[in-house]
């Protein structure tokens, strides 16, 4: 479906309630974050894979982590980190972690962790993007339970 030189990324996960884990696998996708929304501790997930469209009959690796309830994920496009911001430089990796958690810290589980990241982004980004801005979060506490 692709023009040829073109290529998509993606992520596909499940998060399975009954056994506190996340299971996903990537096609280069930008590096999930894993957190905890009691401690605001959080880390890179690997997000790598060969992109869809370059290998007809490629495979990917189904890769599973811990989510209990104090978990977090955040998910994003590339734009929240290589947009030059107010400051003339990206949101680097330690950046983005440095402000996961003070956000968590600041607003506890209960928080709306994407649209708070966004409105940090967006207060020192430039008013046009020059690249589509996605940001989706999954919280474990805000998870229905199975059952």
């Amino acid at each position: 479906l692709l023009p040829v030189g073109q290529y998509a990324t993606m992520l596909y996960g499940i998060v399975d309630r009954q056994n506190n884990t996340f299971a996903y696998a990537s096609a280069a996708c930008t590096s999930p974050v894993m957190g905890n929304t009691a401690t605001g501790e959080a880390r890179y997930l690997d997000g790598s894979g060969v992109p869809l469209g370059v290998i007809r009959d490629a495979r990917y690796e189904t890769r599973e982590v811990a989510f209990d309830k104090n978990s977090f994920l955040l998910l994003y496009s590339d734009a929240l980190i290589e947009t030059t911001l107010d400051n003339g430089q990206f949101l680097c990796e330690a950046g983005l972690l440095k402000m996961l958690q003070d956000t968590v810290l600041e607003g506890g589980r209960d928080i709306d962790l994407a649209a708070q990241i966004a409105d940090q982004f967006m207060d020192r980004a430039p008013a046009k993007l020059d690249d589509d801005f996605t940001i989706v979060s999954l919280q474990a506490a805000n998870i229905p339970s199975a059952g």
